[in-house]
């Protein structure tokens, strides 16, 4: 038995806050396809068969290779081994978790998380008033920000807090600021992450750019 699967992925992986919780939306937009900009190349390594293990080994090729690897330290359930000059062996493991101190600027207002703007307080405010007796779950966020936009699509590049609230239009970059958004106004700490998602189906595994939102909660 397989301890750990092994991608060929051509792409550089960029790691945030994995010891946060991570938030991911699923919903349907209006766009055809998946733009294929937001596709990425990756294939089973040799040997390699579906289904995948808890465990995904892959090689990163960087010009910054021993940083990156020093960074990688602040996570537990990641593992990067130096193969060479610019590459690294790297191990994930399921819900790694980041081991350094939170970040104030993750809580604060900020030019894409513009907590200050009327728009991003107006919505806030709409999201207390749905949930004013509701003890607080932190799916609230979610699941009010997956019903707060309206028109999921794909045609924005990467609009602000203010302006998604305003528009109530995305994909996952605005859902991604809303809900760091409405976690910091709600006093957690909150960051978007860019990154990729790799999706395993019956026959094949795909990756994706995307992003999410993680946050601190009861950490």
């Amino acid at each position: 038995m397989r301890s750990s699967s092994r991608l060929s992925i051509g792409f550089r992986l960029l790691f945030g806050f994995v010891g946060f919780v991570g938030f991911a939306f699923t919903h349907t937009v209006s766009a055809q396809s998946v733009p294929s900009m937001a596709e990425i190349g990756i294939e089973l390594a040799e040997g390699q068969v579906l289904p995948l293990s808890k465990q995904i080994n892959f090689e990163l090729v960087s010009s910054n290779s021993n940083k990156l690897a020093t960074n990688l330290e602040n996570w537990e359930g990641v593992t990067a081994e130096q193969v060479s000059d610019n590459r690294l062996s790297i191990t994930l493991s399921p819900m790694p978790r980041f081991i350094k101190p939170v970040q104030d600027k993750h809580s604060a207002d900020s030019f894409v998380v513009d907590l200050s703007e009327p728009s991003t307080k107006a919505f806030v405010a709409s999201y207390q008033q749905a949930y004013a007796d509701a003890p607080f779950e932190l799916e609230h966020l979610t699941a009010f920000v997956d019903g707060y936009i309206v028109d999921p699509n794909y045609i924005h590049g990467f609009n602000i807090a203010s302006v998604v609230a305003s528009q109530r239009s995305g994909d996952c970059t605005e859902y991604a600021v809303l809900t760091a958004a409405l976690a910091r106004a709600l006093g957690m700490s909150a960051k978007v992450i860019i990154g990729t998602v790799i999706v395993e189906q019956n026959d094949s595994v795909n990756a994706f750019g995307h992003a999410w939102t993680e946050v601190w909660h009861n950490g």
